[in-house]
């Protein structure tokens, strides 16, 4: 029999600790237990790491935050000095030509001197053209750009790590969905392990009684009923076995697929606690923590804001330096005639889109419409701590009704077969007996695993680690 010691230690603990985190605001100091130095279920620890590390939604939401991870560097490089290599090499056949009428300038004075002097002197010479293309052309050059001023970069950075923040909060969701699974699925199949060590303890001392009763009809000194009687209570029994049986089977089967591992995998000892260490002291309520569900709503509506600035800052003028330095000509070279440096301040400026201000403000509606929905799920995470609050407290003194019943219906059954030793009670009333002593330890068994999971469940609504103290063991008498 389990007494009820360990968990009044249990419930001084998290009455005082779960209370006080589901304050909204500090209180003045109280003499009340502080934290508990109690450390987690190693065995409950080792399932979670191992349900974290192969779930592959969560493998793929961890991807995604490296993603969008990258994505804020890439846009903070942006802000950094860029360095490239250009290099063109050109061959031109026509094109625009510039033509220089020399000839029609100085043909007609030629003509006229070869008149004067009666010789042929001065020829004739032709109209100058000068192409503007080269026929064969070359430019090498290194560039490097660097961006002084930029809004728009600016504010698309801030957008981009709202962003990752906000995934990241998505990706805390998901592992604390996990711990939570995993705990209560883990109290589940100690739940579903104590009920076949009940039912089988249950199935021996009804096998027992059968055998005893058979051996009495031999003897003349029952009637063939009372045989009949504990047959059909022992089939009853078995039955009930096979249930817990595989309730347990499936119990195990959904902490393994949690694990990602094969559905029968063996699972782990519980780990027994005797006490919940508790140091005495004042101290102050600290506030509640906040749930990774409502900064997620936060960081996404403040990537909504940033991206509305991203959009309006496109209309404002971006300020870079470019420096080129390489060889210009016909053909490589060297040459102080090839070599060319050149510096350039470049300011670019849109003047007119009127695009900007209809994506503003549909992303400033977006936003809005997010705040709303934050307003509802903070409403609904407090209702939810308010009900795992109640819930809780009526497990936890379940726990002592359940203890309550488990003594009586011992000290019951205890009398019953006295009285069946000395012959002054019949066989109905001792299965009655049994059968109420069995109800009576399963009760108790499940109000302990109950307390734990609504405990759990509390502290997930409050945002604090499902990892609480393993369920002690007090082990089965037939």
């Amino acid at each position: 029999m389990s007494r009820p010691g360990p968990w009044a230690v249990l419930l001084a603990w998290t009455v005082t600790t779960a209370s006080a985190m589901a304050q909204d605001a500090p209180t003045p100091p109280c003499p009340c237990p502080g934290p508990p130095s109690a450390t987690p279920d190693p065995a409950l620890a080792g399932l979670v790491a191992e349900a974290l590390a192969g779930n592959p939604t969560l493998r793929g939401s961890r991807l995604d935050l490296d993603a969008r991870r990258a994505s804020v560097e890439a846009a903070r490089a942006r802000f950094r000095p860029t360095l490239g290599v250009e290099a063109r090499y050109t061959r031109a056949d026509g094109g625009r030509t510039l033509e220089f009428p020399v000839g029609d300038l100085l043909n007609p004075v030629y003509g006229a001197l070869n008149d004067l002097t009666a010789t042929d002197a001065f020829s004739p010479i032709s109209n100058v053209n000068t192409p503007l293309l080269r026929p064969r052309e070359q430019d090498t050059r290194l560039r490097v750009t660097q961006v002084i001023w930029s809004p728009a970069a600016s504010a698309e950075t801030r957008r981009r790590e709202r962003d990752a923040d906000a995934a990241e909060s998505d990706l805390a969701v998901q592992r604390r969905r996990i711990v939570l699974d995993v705990t209560l699925a883990w109290y589940a199949w100690i739940d579903a392990r104590r009920t076949v060590e009940i039912q089988r303890a249950a199935r021996d001392r009804v096998a027992e009684h059968e055998r005893v009763a058979a051996r009495r009809l031999a003897a003349d000194l029952v009637t063939p009923d009372v045989v009949a009687r504990a047959r059909a209570e022992r089939l009853t029994v078995d039955e009930a076995v096979a249930r817990a049986e595989a309730s347990e089977a499936d119990a195990r089967a959904r902490v393994n697929l949690l694990r990602h591992v094969a559905l029968d995998a063996p699972l782990p000892t519980p780990t027994e606690v005797v006490s919940v260490p508790v140091t005495a002291g004042a101290g102050s309520t600290p506030p509640r923590p906040r749930r990774p569900e409502l900064d997620g709503l936060d960081r996404r509506v403040a990537a909504l804001d940033a991206a509305a600035d991203a959009t309006t800052a496109r209309r404002r003028p971006t300020l870079a330096v470019a420096v080129d330095a390489g060889i210009q000509g016909a053909d490589y070279g060297l040459a102080a005639d090839d070599r060319f440096v050149t510096g350039s301040l470049v300011v670019t400026w849109p003047l007119f889109d009127r695009t900007v201000d209809a994506e503003a403000r549909a992303l400033q509606a977006r936003a809005s419409a997010l705040r709303a929905s934050r307003e509802a799920t903070a409403a609904a995470v407090d209702f939810e701590v308010d009900a795992t609050r109640r819930a809780f407290t009526v497990a936890m003194d379940g726990i002592s009704r359940a203890a309550a019943r488990l003594a009586a219906a011992e000290q019951a059954f205890r009398l019953v077969e006295r009285r069946v030793d000395e012959g002054l009670a019949t066989p109905l009333e001792f299965l009655d007996a049994r059968a109420a002593l069995t109800d009576a330890r399963l009760a108790e068994a499940s109000s302990r695993t109950a307390a734990l999971t609504r405990l759990a469940r509390w502290r997930h609504a409050l945002g604090l680690d499902a990892h609480i103290p393993a369920l002690p063991d007090a082990g089965v008498s037939p």
